[in-house]
């Protein structure tokens, strides 16, 4: 039985978020988990988003509501 659990971070906003979102997916495959590539084959999804950005925070709540925000 595979106990390997898998993640899928989506990240929206600046420059400094894409760079924690690599810290956070290195410090979690250092935990045993796997990076999915689609959102649907993780067991754990995160959105990393930026209250700063008006408009990168309102795709993160698009995309938890189900709407789809660009």
């Amino acid at each position: 039985m595979n106990m390997t659990k898998s993640i899928h971070l989506i990240t929206y906003g600046c420059q400094m978020n894409e760079r924690d979102s690599e810290e956070v997916l290195g410090m979690l495959t250092a935990q045993g988990y796997e990076i999915a590539g689609q959102p649907e084959d993780a067991d754990v999804i995160l959105l990393n988003t930026c209250s700063v950005r008006a408009h990168a925070e309102e795709r993160a709540f698009g995309k938890l509501s189900g709407r789809e925000y660009c």
